[in-house]
C-alpha cells in the first residue's frame, strides 16, 4: 500500500467510512454504510463505482472524499519531492516550501500519519525558531502562508471569530425584518463560505441564540 492509500484510508476512517486494502488489485476500496464507493490507486486516483453515482446524496458522499484525495496527493507529492531538513532535530521533516525566512515541512510516521511544522529560519536554513507544529494539512499551509506575508492575517479569521459570524448572519437572517431576497441569498453565501472554509467545524450543530444588539430588529 502506497503512501498515498495508507494516509487517505486514516484520512476517511476518522470521518466514519470504511476503506480495505485489496493486495491482489493493489486498491483501496472506500464503503459507507456496506456500500462499495470508490476505489483509489496507487498513484491516489478515485474510481466511483456505478453504485454511488446512482446514490440521491452522491455529491454529498463524493465531495468530501474527492477534497480529501485531493488534499492528501498534494501532501504526498511535496513530501516525496522534498528534502530532509538540515537540522538534526527535525531531520525526519521534508521541506515542502519556502518563502523568504519561512519553511513549512513536513513529517510521516506511517502508524500515526502526517505531522506539520513551520519555522522561521536563517540564511543558510541551519537554525530555526518559533517552531508551530500541526496535525492539519491546510492549516499548516494557511499558518505558512500568514507567517511568509503572502496572506494578510488580518484577511483570516480564526475559529472564534467565524462562529460569531456565522451565529450573527444567521440569527439576522432569520430574525430582521427588512432583510430583503437579495441580502438572504448572500447571507446564505456567506454561511456556506464559513462551513467549507472551517471544515474542522460543525457549524450545523451550533446554537445561534444571544441577546440582540440595539440595532437588530426581530421580525415580530
Amino acid at each position: 500500500m502506497t503512501i498515498y492509500q495508507e494516509e487517505l484510508k486514516r484520512r476517511l476512517r476518522e470521518q466514519g467510512h470504511g476503506a480495505l486494502y485489496d493486495e491482489e488489485t493493489g486498491m483501496l476500496k472506500i464503503y459507507q454504510n456496506g456500500v462499495f464507493l470508490c476505489d483509489q490507486d496507487k498513484n491516489g486516483n478515485l474510481h466511483f463505482t456505478r453504485d454511488a453515482y446512482a446514490l440521491q446524496n452522491f455529491y454529498e458522499i463524493s465531495t468530501p472524499i474527492a477534497k480529501e484525495a485531493v488534499s492528501v496527493k498534494d501532501c504526498v507529492a511535496l513530501y516525496e519531492k522534498g528534502e530532509p531538513m538540515k537540522v538534526g532535530a527535525v531531520s525526519n521533516y521534508h521541506k515542502f516550501l519556502e518563502f523568504g525566512e519561512t519553511i513549512l515541512a513536513g513529517a510521516y510516521d506511517k502508524e500515526y500519519g502526517f505531522k506539520f511544522a513551520t519555522w522561521n529560519k536563517n540564511q543558510d536554513g541551519t537554525y530555526l525558531v518559533y517552531g508551530h507544529y500541526m496535525n492539519s494539512y491546510e492549516k499548516a499551509k494557511e499558518n505558512f502562508a500568514v507567517r511568509a506575508g503572502l496572506i494578510n492575517k488580518n484577511k483570516v479569521f480564526t475559529q472564534e471569530q467565524a462562529e460569531l459570524i456565522f451565529k450573527s448572519v444567521n440569527y439576522a437572517r432569520d430574525n430582521c425584518e427588512h432583510v430583503i431576497y437579495d441580502q438572504d441569498k448572500e447571507m446564505d453565501g456567506i454561511m456556506e463560505n464559513l462551513i467549507h472554509g472551517y471544515p474542522e467545524k460543525d457549524f450545523s450543530v451550533m446554537s445561534t441564540h444571544f441577546e440582540p444588539s440595539q440595532d437588530i430588529t426581530p421580525k415580530q
